[in-house]
């Protein structure tokens, strides 16, 4: 959360900064345009301030970016309830238009060159084969 005071004005708004990333498979204007109108719809912002959002990086099962909208309320639970109500909207929207939140992935390693096939690496008869 970040606090700003916009030039003219005498009180704090809050700023929320939602993190998240999508499929490298997914468009990229899509996910753009789908989550800030989920994020226009469902959270109560401050309205004179645009929904924002930044690619950030290539994660490593990711594209990931960050959505940043401003609050009026200054309370903490008021932000941990739009923090809310952000990911449950920006969930919901990326379901309904097929755009995927990877689950991170790993790489295992087995020393197995190739198409090999593993289970024949792990039960010994890859070694029996060899002799």
């Amino acid at each position: 959360m970040s606090a700003s005071v916009p030039k003219g004005k005498s009180s704090c708004i809050y700023g929320a900064d939602l993190t998240c990333g999508v499929s490298y498979g997914d468009d990229l204007q899509l996910v753009r345009d789908v989550a800030l109108r989920a994020i226009e719809e469902a959270v109560d912002y401050n309205k004179e301030k645009p929904v924002e959002l930044f690619y950030t990086e290539f994660g490593n099962s990711s594209i990931n970016f960050t959505l940043r909208f401003w609050l009026n309320n200054t309370a903490q639970k008021a932000y941990l309830q739009a923090q809310s109500e952000a990911i449950m909207a920006l969930k919901k929207a990326f379901d309904e238009n097929d755009i995927t939140i990877p689950f991170p992935i790993r790489t295992l390693d087995f020393g197995i060159k190739g198409s090999e096939n593993l289970k024949k690496m792990l039960s010994g008869e890859e070694k029996a084969e060899q002799k």
